[in-house]
Parts: structure tokens; C-alpha cells; sequence
């Protein structure tokens, strides 16, 4: 019955309002279930309770879900009414706070507007009900920099709730917060906390208000105080908030905990290195008797009073708290994961990045004292590094390779939409973008349901944690494993002037600063420990000698001092030692270590050290799963960019915005690369290999996606990677890709399918079928460009092909000629081939090798000499080949590989 769930809905409102979760959802789902049955999908009912159950889920933090029943709400609303209807503007407003909450600052934009839009247009530019979209619009605009816009929107806000309220309303109260928060933002001290202190006096003078609103807004004033360097007002805040917390809930709370935390914080401020200490262990106390031991606030909690300790130089309790973050930290990733999709999974390490990273100020800090800490911090590495890369590549391998026929069906329907969305989102029609949303919810509830799907039935066969032990052992006498670390070091991190405060007062604050260090753990057979060395000059490595190496690189002079900045201190640590497998990270993913010449020996890194790249050192162990029907090469190049032979034969220009249609620019013709392809196919063709080649107008994006899986995908096209402006997507993934047959029609502005417009950007070839495709030859001028992210490697080309499935990547660096491009991979093929498929292989490494010597003695067999690690011993010598050729590195140095 309706009243039934009218008195449901009220419950629901109830529990949701004193904090009782649970129970909230529970009466919440009850009441629309109820209303659905009685009033059938589309009634106002059903839209009110699809709209406080988003309001419910958005306010804890359930964000895909929360999206879910606002376009539920919306959807019935569109399906009652016209666009005029209270409801659906309603509805809007909220989809745009959540938007505004989630960081998709365009769709919040949108939504607010819509909000906006209605409301005018039913009741008049100042009516009340335009205050709540007004305000949220201006935080908005606050969070995306524009003060004055956030200013304009929250004093509108503002004087519609003075003209409907009066001075002495509690939503008054609020946009003074708001207020107060803006201008902290804009270092505008005294005004924060003149419209902080105006808030303040409303809440008290309101007779009705609740105690909890009191203790909260103490609680921001605290903070407001702390960050502006006044400890002491911050700390009287902090104490009359716990003091009403404590009265209201008692002294076991999770809220109680959050304010002893702060306590600590600004006692360490204040130097009272005791009461910190003890403030910090009361929060730990409250939050594992009420939150349990694996909660995300023990690790933070940890953290915190690992770094008390450290500042305060107790080392040995700041180990402690540390391994305890640690410990914390790795089960949060492992427990959280797998109920996330790809964007919430990003999201999420960010939020925790800024804690790793003073961990590993820690360990390098402590390492002279206890150089056993090296272990942590290499096992941290392991478990973290590339994490959001082997989580996406994982879940899709999984499915794919699931044999279920319904999770197949499944993976079939998300990479449609996925398609779909990914080419929604390069789209400039705004019609063509209005089902955007819709597919995006679609999507990411699909992904969310795989990801965890294939995280469940992963958990027996698969081994969750490596230590540095295991890739030890998988070294032989004379190697070495390097994991390269960019650390972001803790520290005073900025200075800001009080501009509305006459006397000017300066404010130090601290926190993660501008400064890097790199560090190099090596581990060796013989080692006790990794070995720990510290590049301090992080900064310079990135700019200056960064610069200077890409110079010499590209005029071709002789670079004397590249090698001494960026491997002579780790080179110092590597006697004995012949071959290394590096996981680079920040700066050097940016060069090709092979290319720096040691000033001693005038030799090349290349003629003294076999390095092999590995996306992360646990590569090393990973067990290899060779499907023996998957012997087909598949090879595609010289595309016809433009169906008219005029068009192609144009120059190209400089500074190509291949990323963006209607560029006005041309493309030109690549005839090298059929002729390459051509000398491939013949030297696979010779050694009974099935070729497959797409040339002109079968290269095109449309083939490129149909392929299934082969042993080894050639690309040789134009390649791009735009980086970020003010005009520009933030997701890299979407200003990276290749050019492909047709290309050049969409870059002036011709309208050609949406399936296929001759573009495939990183996020589309994210979802190619190349599940153990043993390796990908991006045969194209800098495809290994991208958006370095620390500790997640690049973000373009070659982070969509490991995730789409493949082992080993060869990509390019920089822009290098055609001929030198052409004798590299030729000579490579030749090599990879022509490897004995008997030849013994190096320990802990034999599995896929062994098993194609054993199928077939016959020297045609199409898998002769494919051994896993068998390509990275052809792609050197090939190098040297080349090198011998042509000396400068400019041509030899190009391409690198990377993989397993």
C-alpha cells in the first residue's frame, strides 16, 4: 500500500539524517519497491524516491549508483511532464553537485545550468528555489579556479536567501561558510574569517539548532585557523567541537576520532609532541573498535603519526606506524579494487598518493639507520607501482579468457558501449553527445559488475602478493632488477601572503613540495637487501638535463654529461653485473638509457649492459600462458589518408594537430612503410609464418578492431600525442592514438562513421582483442609519447596495448627517418626468427620457450624461435646492427621496448 511506503520513505529520511546507513538504504529501497508495484515504473512517486535515494548515496559516497537513480528520476520526470517540472530541475541540481563531487566538472556544469534554466523560466530570476543551484554553480566555479564567477553566483545565492529568510537562517549561515571557504581559497584570510565568525554568530543565535551542526562547525573554523598558521585559535576550535561531540555521542565515535585527529595535528604545529602522540593513539582506538582494523582511516591515521614521529626524530616509532600504513594501505587496494570501475579506481589511488609518497620519504630517510627498510619499500613498489594498469589489464583478461558464455555476453555488450562512448567523447555535435550520459552509467556499472566478477573467481588460482625475494630468485649470477622511484618530498611546500590583512602576515605551509629525488633500488643475486642509491637533483633531471639530452639528440652532437646525471651513481652500485631489467619511472621513461655514452670508456650504455625494460619488476615472475593457435602476424601500414591522391601528396605541416578534427591540416603518404611490411611479410613468409597485411584503404580503423588475438600486431603509420592545454581533453588517453586509412578526410572536417573516422585514440585501441598477442611493433615517429603519471608509467599508446592484452611493446621516442626505422625492423625480424628454438633459456624463464622447441623439430614450424625473452635479445642486436651503420643515436636509439 502507498501510505505503507510513504511511512518507509519517512524512516528512510529519518536513519539518513542521524547517521544509521544501513538501515537508511534498507527503508529507502523498501519504499520504491513498494511505489513501483502500486504505481507501476513511472510515476512522481517512484521519480521523488529515485531522487532522495541519489541525494542518500551521493552524501556517503556511492557515486555510480547515486548517478543511477538521478537519471532514473530525471528519465520519469522527462516521460510526466514537460522541462518546466519542479522535479526534473530538482533532479538536475543534484546530478550536478554529484557531477561537481566526482570531478566531471563540464556535466556538473550542464546539469546546474538546466537546474537554473527551469526555474527562472517557471518562477522568475529570484525566486527561492534558484539559491540551491546558484550556490552549488559556485562552488563549482570555486573548485575549477573562477573566483569571480563563484563570487558572483554565492552572493546571488545568498541575497535571494536574505530577501526569502532574513539575517538569521540556518541556510544564511551556510553560504557565509561557503563564503568563507572562497575566499580561504583566494588567500584572502581575514574575509574567510570574518564570513566564518558571521556563520558562527547565526548558528548560535538560532535557537533550534542541533548540537552536531555546532560541533561541526567548530570543527571548520579549526581547520580554517590551522591553515592559516594560527594554531592556538585552531586548537580552542578543535576542543569546544570534541566537547559537544563527546556530550552528544559519547566518547566512542568515529566523529570524535576525526576531531582527535586534528588535535594531534595542530599539537605537533604548537611542538607538543606528547599530546600529539596520545591524540593520535585515542583516534586509532575509536576507529578500530568502531570501524574495524582494515579501515582506510587506520592507514591515514598511521601515517600521520608515522610522520609526528619522523619530524619529531623518534625514527624507530615512525617505522612502526609506517610498516602499520603499509600493511593497511595494501589490503585498502586489494579490498576496494575490485567494486570499482577503471575512473573510481583512479580516483581513488590519488587520494592515497599523497600518503605513499611521504612513506617513501620515510624509507629513504631511515635507510642509513636501518638499511632493512629497503625491503618495505621495494615490496610497497610490487604491490603499488602500475597498479591501475595491471587492475584494468587483469579484469578484461580474465573475461576474456573466462570460457563463461554469460560474463562473455557481458564483455560483448561493455565494450560496445565503451566504443560507443569513447567515440562520443571526441565528438563535437552536441546532439550527437546528448545519449552520453546514459551509455556512461550503462558502462561503468558493466565494468564495476566484471571487474568484480573477475576478481572473485581470480582469488584461488592467483597469487595476490610478491616480495623482493621471489624476483631475486628469478635472477641469474651477473643480473640485476631496478625498480626507479620519483619521490615527491615532504616539506615546507608554500609561502602565501595574506593580501586582505593589512600587516601582510606570511604563512609557511607544510606538506608534499615541488622537490624530487629519484631512487634506484637494485636487487641482485647475492643481495642481503635492495640496494638503495638517491639522485637529489630530481628537479634539474627533469628540466635541465632532460632538455640537454634531448638536444644533443636531435642535432646530433656528442652528449658528454647525460650519462653522469642519469646512471654513473647507479652504474657505481652494478659491479659484476652484465644485464638489468629496469622499471623506469617520471623522467626516464622519457629517455633510452641505451643512448648515454659513458665519458670513460666512450662506449654506449647499449655495448656495455644488456638493459631490458619491464613495466614493473614483478613482470619477472609472472607464469607465461602461450595459446599455441595464435601464430598469425598481422601487419598493417601505408594508409590512404584521403580518398583523392591530391590531398595525400600535400607537405605536411609543423606542429600537427592530428588529434583534432577539423585541424585544417594534411597528412601525407608513408610509401616506406609498405615497403617495409613488404620485406616483413617476406622474412615471415620464409619461416612459415601466416601473414596478414592491411595496406591503403584495408588499413583502417575499422580492420584494426576486428582483429582477434594474433602472435604479433605491426603498425607502421603516423602516430600522434597532443599535449595538455587550456583547449585540450585532460585524459591523454584521448590526445594519443594512430592515424589510419581515412584519417586525413576527418581532419578536414569531413563527416565520415562513427565506428570508423580514421582516427583510433589510446582509449580506443584500450579495447582491442590482444589477450597474450606476444608483442606490438608501433613502427611510427614517437608512439611511446604520453603523459608521464608517477608510479603508472605513461599514459598513451603503449599504456592501451598492455592493456588490450599485449606482452612486449616496440614504440619510438622521437622522430627518426624512415630508412633507419625500416633497416631496424627488418633486422629485427630477421633475428627473432632466425634464434635457435633449442637454445637453452635463461633460468626461471624456460616455460614458453621449452614448450615451442618441443612442438616440432621441423625447422618451418610456425613457432620457430618465438621465445618470450628470445625478442629482446633480437631487438638488441638489431640495434648494434644499426648502430654499426649509422653511429649517432639519433637513428639507433629511437625505439625501445617494453614488457614483460
Amino acid at each position: 500500500d502507498s501510505s505503507v511506503a510513504n511511512s518507509l520513505f519517512s524512516l528512510g529520511n529519518l536513519y539518513n539524517v542521524i547517521g544509521d546507513f544501513l538501515k537508511a538504504e534498507s527503508y529507502y529501497l523498501k519504499a520504491l519497491e513498494i511505489r513501483t508495484l502500486v504505481f507501476g515504473k513511472y510515476h512522481n512517486s517512484v521519480a521523488s524516491s529515485c531522487h532522495s535515494l541519489g541525494s542518500f548515496l551521493a552524501r556517503i559516497g556511492r557515486y555510480s549508483e547515486a548517478e543511477d537513480f538521478y537519471l532514473r528520476s530525471i528519465d520519469i520526470a522527462q516521460k510526466n511532464s514537460s522541462d518546466e517540472h519542479n522535479s526534473l530541475a530538482d533532479s538536475y541540481n543534484g546530478l550536478g553537485v554529484l557531477y561537481n563531487e566526482t570531478g566531471n566538472y563540464s556535466k556538473a556544469e550542464i546539469y546546474l545550468q538546466k537546474a537554473i534554466d527551469i526555474w527562472k523560466k517557471e518562477f522568475g530570476e529570484k525566486h527561492l528555489n534558484l539559491a540551491y543551484p546558484y550556490n552549488n554553480i559556485g562552488n563549482l566555479f570555486e573548485r575549477l579556479g573562477n573566483y569571480s564567477a563563484a563570487e558572483m553566483y554565492m552572493n546571488k545565492s545568498l541575497d535571494i536567501y536574505l530577501r526569502n529568510f532574513g539575517e538569521n537562517h540556518s541556510d544564511v549561515a551556510d553560504l557565509y561558510h561557503n563564503l568563507g571557504v572562497l575566499y580561504l581559497e583566494k588567500k584572502e584570510f581575514k574575509k574567510a574569517e570574518y564570513y566564518f565568525l558571521r556563520s558562527m554568530d547565526i548558528k548560535i543565535k538560532i535557537s533550534n539548532v542541533q548540537g552536531m551542526e555546532m560541533a561541526s562547525l567548530y570543527l571548520n573554523i579549526g581547520n580554517f585557523y590551522y591553515l592559516i598558521g594560527s594554531p592556538p585559535k585552531a586548537e580552542v576550535n578543535y576542543l569546544k567541537s570534541l566537547q559537544l561531540y563527546l556530550d552528544l555521542l559519547g566518547d566512542v565515535h568515529p566523529e570524535i576520532a576525526n576531531v582527535y585527529n586534528n588535535l594531534a595535528s595542530v599539537s605537533s604545529r604548537l611542538g607538543n609532541y606528547q599530546n600529539a602522540e596520545d591524540y593520535y593513539m585515542k583516534a586509532l582506538k575509536i576507529y578500530k573498535n568502531t570501524l574495524g582494523e582494515s579501515h582506510s582511516n587506520l592507514a591515514t591515521t598511521y601515517s600521520r603519526l608515522g610522520l609526528l614521529n619522523m619530524e619529531f626524530g623518534n625514527l624507530e616509532k615512525a617505522e612502526l606506524n609506517y610498516l602499520n600504513f603499509q600493511k593497511r594501505e595494501q589490503d585498502m587496494l586489494r579490498r576496494y579494487f575490485p567494486f570499482l570501475s577503471d575512473k573510481e579506481k583512479e580516483k581513488y589511488f590519488e587520494t592515497e598518493k599523497p600518503y605513499i609518497n611521504v612513506f617513501k620519504t620515510f624509507c629513504v630517510l631511515r635507510y642509513s639507520d636501518n638499511p632493512l627498510i629497503s625491503q618495505n619499500l621495494y615490496n610497497h613498489q610490487l604491490a603499488t607501482k602500475a597498479v591501475l594498469l595491471n587492475s584494468s589489464s587483469k579484469w578484461r583478461q580474465r573475461v576474456k579468457t573466462s570460457g563463461n558464455p554469460e560474463l562473455t555476453k557481458l564483455f560483448e555488450v561493455w565494450n560496445e558501449n565503451k566504443n560507443k562512448l569513447n567515440k562520443l567523447e571526441q565528438s563535437t555535435d552536441s546532439i550527437e553527445r546528448l545519449g552520453t550520459d546514459s551509455i556512461q552509467n550503462k558502462t561503468e556499472k558493466l565494468e564495476k559488475r566484471l571487474s568484480l566478477i573477475s576478481e572473485n573467481f581470480s582469488k584461488l588460482a592467483e597469487k595476490q602478493d610478491v616480495n623482493w625475494r621471489e624476483v631475486q630468485a628469478k635472477l641469474n649470477k651477473g643480473e640485476a632488477a631496478i625498480e626507479i622511484i620519483r619521490i615527491q618530498n615532504f616539506g615546507v611546500s608554500e609561502t602565501i601572503v595574506d593580501t586582505s590583512d593589512v600587516f601582510k602576515n606570511v604563512y609557511r605551509i607544510k606538506a608534499l613540495t615541488d622537490t624530487i629525488s629519484y631512487v634506484a633500488l637494485i636487487v641482485k643475486k647475492e643481495s642481503e637487501y635492495p640496494d638503495l642509491v638517491v639522485l637529489k637533483n630530481g628537479n634539474e633531471l627533469e628540466s635541465k638535463y632532460l632538455g640537454y639530452y634531448k638536444k644533443c639528440i636531435q642535432k646530433r652532437t656528442l652528449d658528454t654529461e647525460s650519462y653522469a646525471h642519469f646512471w654513473e651513481k647507479i652504474a657505481h652500485r652494478l659491479t659484476g653485473i652484465s644485464k638489468v631489467y629496469i622499471s623506469p619511472d617520471g623522467v626516464y621513461h622519457k629517455i633510452n638509457l641505451n643512448t648515454l655514452q659513458n665519458p670513460q670508456t666512450q662506449k654506449f650504455l647499449l655495448d656495455e649492459l644488456e638493459i631490458k625494460m619491464v613495466t614493473v619488476t614483478k613482470d619477472l615472475i609472472q607464469e607465461e600462458n602461450l595459446e599455441m593457435n595464435r601464430n598469425e602476424v598481422v601487419m598493417f601500414g601505408s594508409p590512404s589518408y584521403y580518398r583523392s591522391s591530391s590531398d595525400s601528396s600535400a607537405t605536411r605541416n609543423k606542429g600537427q594537430d592530428f588529434g583534432n578534427p577539423n585541424s585544417g591540416f594534411v597528412l601525407t603518404d608513408l610509401p616506406a612503410t609498405k615497403n617495409e611490411i613488404k620485406l616483413v611479410s617476406k622474412i615471415l613468409n620464409e619461416n612459415a609464418w601466416p601473414v596478414s597485411d592491411f595496406i591503403g584503404e584495408r588499413a583502417s580503423e575499422e580492420n584494426l578492431k576486428s582483429i582477434f588475438k594474433p602472435m604479433v600486431l605491426h603498425i607502421a603509420t603516423h602516430g600522434f600525442f597532443k599535449a595538455r592545454d587550456t583547449n585540450t581533453t585532460t585524459d591523454p588517453l584521448f590526445r594519443s592514438g594512430l592515424m589510419l586509412a581515412n584519417g586525413g578526410e576527418t581532419l578536414k572536417g569531413m563527416k565520415l562513421s562513427n565506428e570508423d573516422d580514421g582516427i583510433l585514440t589510446s582509449a580506443e585501441a584500450m579495447n582491442l582483442n590482444l589477450d597474450n598477442t606476444e608483442l606490438v611493433v608501433l613502427s611510427a615517429c614517437e608512439t611511446g609519447l604520453g603523459e608521464v603519471k608517477n608510479g603508472e608509467g605513461v599514459y598513451g599508446l603503449q599504456r592501451a596495448f598492455k592493456v588490450a592484452g599485449a606482452k612486449s611493446i616496440i614504440m619510438s621516442l622521437w622522430k627518426v627517418s624512415d630508412e633507419a626505422t625500416q633497416e631496424l625492423m627488418v633486422s629485427f625480424y630477421k633475428h627473432w626468427l632466425g634464434q635457435s628454438p633449442t637454445k637453452p633459456s635463461p633460468k626461471g624463464r624456460a616455460n614458453s620457450q621449452t614448450v615451442m622447441a618441443n612442438v616440432s623439430k621441423d625447422i618451418k614450424s610456425p613457432l620457430r624461435g618465438l621465445g618470450v625473452w628470445a625478442k629482446r635479445t633480437a631487438f638488441l642486436k638489431a640495434q648494434k646492427e644499426l648502430k654499426a651503420k649509422y653511429p649517432d643515436p639519433f637513428y639507433w636509439g629511437a625505439f625501445v621496448m617494453l614488457g614483460n
